[in-house]
């Protein structure tokens, strides 16, 4: 079997760079989905708490002014 030159040594090198850094990348995204997803969850109870307790969440606002 015959060893590879080193310009194809390289470009080898370079390619698994690439995938590694591909990867990298593609976990970032998957990870930065995943928070915004249970950010969202965690938004939209919030949002069901303030809907459910309305009359209390506005009375200070109105007592307020």
């Amino acid at each position: 079997m015959k060893m590879p030159t080193r310009p194809q040594s390289s470009v080898v090198v370079q390619e698994k760079t690439a995938l590694k850094k591909l990867e990298n990348v593609r976990s970032d995204h998957a990870k930065r989905l995943d928070d915004l997803a249970k950010e969202q969850t965690s938004d939209m109870q919030k949002a069901q708490l303030i809907e459910v307790n309305l009359p209390l969440v506005t009375s200070p606002i109105y007592t307020a002014v």
